[in-house]
């Protein structure tokens, strides 16, 4: 050690003194990254069947997660779990986002994530026009289904048809397309019971479900009817709420309106285009799967916790909700809407391959969201605590909220966010008034 001290005293072994000693002290700290603790990846081509995950019916997961968990016990490995999700400068927030929302697929539940999500940080959101509800839904958007914006847009949320072309020239180049399916049949139950179709078809048999769908040739015709127009509301003549509804809110062409192609009778056509849709979209979630699907909205977005608390609503309460599904007309309704059947399936697959990449610890992410939701859920609802304090976490930082934070977990932000906008863009509100461009009719009824 002496000698060294002498040698690094001369001018000669000055410059050779200190890089001996930077790669000494480099070795050591890279040694001990070595020794730090690993998070598991499962298996990278592990694939679930179609029935190991919700079947075409919708029925049963256990076995499939439970497979997923033993999964995990092998496979690659990454040195820790900020790697993965919580890395600063590696996982950026994603804000600009086209999120379709279809009905009857909590969609409603996912905009008092979304719409909060953009408010608070005071991201520009493609909003309907007047007091409108839909942006040109169920026809695709024009320019005058939406308000202009002199910033251009992060978000659009509300209710459209899916369409990457138009949205392309829309939104910015990063823009990430994401949307929520549902099991179909399920999904058309709670569409009959919301929109009322049997009651506007005078049904009024004990089983109204199986009454209409042992008669969709007869029954269809008539609620699509213009004599049907008026207690319809929203919903304009010759569009079906309960053929598909799901494949054509994400763009898939079946013939409306007049004069659109319908590929519904070509098996092939649908299925190439659920696979194109899988390349565009960039995360396709499942209502039977909520928790799962936010958590992994989460990880994909550089999200928090606090990011994706959510309060629901719709949720509807009706005597054939909960019963278990009669196969024959599980039989009928299957070939009645077919794409949606296919585009479910698809994307229930790719769903559970997605899981199946998660870190070994995906599970209780998921497990400690949900009790982060039940205490935040139980502080909204119950006047018993003056604040809320949720402590950090290996998967999310931590938050407090007061009672008025509740306030933005509700669904009517839409009409504080056209209010924002008003405000903001009122210079070119009054413009194109002046253009006359307010005067061109959106297409929405709603």
């Amino acid at each position: 050690m002496r000698l060294w001290r002498m040698l690094c005293r001369s001018r000669l072994f000055f410059v050779s003194c200190i890089a001996v000693t930077l790669y000494l002290t480099l070795t050591f700290w890279t040694m001990n990254l070595k020794t730090e603790e690993k998070v598991v990846l499962p298996i990278e081509d592990y694939k679930i069947s179609i029935n190991g995950g919700r079947g075409e019916h919708g029925e049963g997961d256990a076995e499939a997660a439970a497979q997923i968990r033993k999964e995990n016990d092998g496979g690659a490995a990454v040195d820790s779990y900020q790697d993965l999700h919580l890395d600063s400068i590696t996982c950026k927030e994603k804000q600009n986002f086209v999120f379709i929302k279809c009905m009857k697929c909590a969609t409603e539940t996912m905009a008092t994530i979304i719409r909060r999500f953009g408010y608070t940080r005071n991201l520009s959101f493609l909003t309907p026009v007047k007091d409108k509800l839909y942006l040109g839904w169920p026809y695709l958007m024009t320019r005058f289904d939406y308000r202009p914006s002199s910033r251009g847009y992060n978000i659009v949320m509300e209710h459209s048809i899916y369409n990457k072309t138009i949205m392309q020239k829309i939104m910015p180049k990063d823009t990430l397309y994401i949307s929520i399916i549902r099991e179909p049949f399920s999904q058309v139950k709670s569409t009959i019971n919301y929109f009322k179709v049997l009651q506007i078809l005078n049904i009024t048999s004990g089983n109204g479900l199986s009454e209409y769908l042992h008669n969709l040739e007869k029954y269809e015709p008539i609620y699509q009817s213009p004599e049907k127009h008026q207690p319809r509301f929203c919903i304009p003549d010759g569009f079906s709420m309960t053929k598909n509804l799901m494949s054509h809110c994400h763009g898939m062409p079946l013939g409306f309106p007049a004069g659109r192609p319908d590929i519904s009778g070509d098996p092939s056509a649908v299925d190439r285009y659920i696979q194109d849709l899988g390349k565009e979209f960039y995360f396709m979630m499942l209502v039977e799967y909520f928790h799962e699907s936010l958590v992994l909205l989460k990880r994909k977005m550089c999200w928090t916790f606090h990011d994706i608390l959510y309060k629901s609503v719709n949720d509807g309460n009706y005597t054939y909700k909960e019963t278990q599904p009669d196969p024959e007309l599980v039989a009928i309704y299957k070939k009645w809407s077919p794409a949606d059947y296919k585009l479910y399936d698809h994307f229930n697959k790719t769903f559970w391959e997605t899981v199946a990449k998660q870190g070994g610890d995906f599970f209780e992410e998921v497990a400690a969201f949900a009790q982060v939701q039940k205490r935040v859920s139980h502080f909204c609802d119950y006047e018993d605590q003056a604040d809320l304090k949720i402590e950090t976490s290996k998967w999310s930082p931590g938050f407090s909220m007061v009672r008025l934070d509740c306030k933005m977990l509700w669904p009517d932000l839409l009409r504080r966010i056209q209010a924002r906008h008003n405000k903001d863009e009122k210079v070119l509100l009054q413009r194109e008034r002046m253009a006359g461009s307010v005067h061109h009719k959106p297409q929405a009824l709603c």
